[in-house]
């Protein structure tokens, strides 16, 4: 049994990684983009200009959930539009640090994990991992409308560390390190049992963190958060959008707005702001907008001041607006 191009059942899991070892080193990104879109979902990979990058992994199947087992340099992964989201945007991608540490945003909301520590992201949405260090991953991959039928309100929960204050997560991470150790070794008749406990025990993990998030979220409290989020992105390229304007042209207090977002950890000013630099972003990396200035797309994704822009920019991507772009367009 294989996972979506990964390693195949019964043989060694070492010798069945594949590696960016003997590649040229301007191979290397673009043949891990590659293996990761085969084997998990479609992302865009950088370094800090000029820096090198290795890569492995090792991916199988469990039922309808695909484990995959990665390591790698320090590196960025991004989930955006471009990358076709709707090919493979009905699932959800756990990250699990065996070692290292990894920074994941979405949805404005932004949390560093050490070793031990977990994330979950909607590949149907945009979202981030910033790889600061060098890294070992456990990445489960899983249907959402599975994970959903058994967990209401998981979309409050995505880039949260699941691991705080959570006691089903202990479990998980130590189900998820043992079957790592052992999953080459899987008998065939064993994989159904073995996958559908997994996915219990995923959402089991969900529903912990987001009653500890919202305790339990309503249908109503979900559809004006939904509503939020799509008004935001409508409007995005408006300098004009504020929290107020927002209040107003949706009838809902800013108060109550921020409440529903509170469970994100982040408030709606931070989600505007977050939302736009997300989309400058994307805009920098579209090779049909490279003879767009940057502050042209600055304005175009609502802000008004591009000193303040670029200084935030840096401070999120860790690069100037030009130098990521460059790192981007300049291959």
């Amino acid at each position: 049994m294989t996972g979506n191009g990964g390693g195949q059942m019964g043989t060694d899991a070492s010798n069945s990684r594949i590696s960016t070892e003997h590649l040229p080193q301007k191979e290397k990104l673009e043949f891990w983009r590659s293996l990761v879109e085969q084997n998990i979902v479609a992302l865009d990979f950088s370094t800090e200009r000029n820096q090198s990058f290795e890569g492995s992994l090792y991916s199988s199947e469990l039922g309808s959930a695909t484990l995959s087992l990665i390591k790698s340099t320090p590196h960025i992964a991004q989930r955006t539009p471009a990358s076709h989201f709707a090919s493979d945007s009905d699932l959800l991608v756990f990250n699990i640090v065996l070692a290292g540490n990894l920074i994941a945003c979405q949805d404005g909301k932004e949390h560093s994990l050490a070793c031990g520590s977990g994330t979950v992201v909607n590949a149907g949405r945009a979202y981030q991992l910033n790889i600061t260090e060098n890294t070992e991953l456990a990445v489960l991959q899983v249907p959402r409308k599975i994970m959903s039928t058994k967990v209401a309100g998981i979309d409050l929960v995505m880039a949260k560390n699941l691991a705080v204050k959570n006691p089903v997560y202990p479990l998980v991470l130590a189900y998820v390190k043992e079957l790592a150790r052992i999953m080459s070794k899987l008998p065939h008749q064993s994989i159904g049992k073995i996958a559908d406990n997994l996915l219990d025990l995923l959402a089991a993990m969900v529903s912990e963190a987001v009653q500890d998030s919202a305790g339990i979220i309503t249908d109503h409290r979900l559809a004006n958060l939904l509503r939020i989020k799509a008004y935001v992105a409508k409007n995005l390229h408006s300098s004009d959008l504020t929290p107020t304007s927002v209040a107003n042209s949706l009838g809902i207090s800013a108060r109550y707005i921020n409440q529903l977002l509170s469970v994100e950890d982040t408030s709606l000013s931070r989600y505007i702001w977050m939302q736009r630099l997300e989309r400058a972003a994307r805009c920098l990396r579209d090779r049909s907008l490279s003879s767009k200035t940057i502050s042209t797309l600055a304005f175009g994704c609502g802000f008004n001041d591009v000193a303040h822009f670029s200084k935030s920019f840096r401070k999120h991507y860790n690069h100037s607006p030009s130098e990521y772009r460059r790192m981007y367009l300049d291959t």
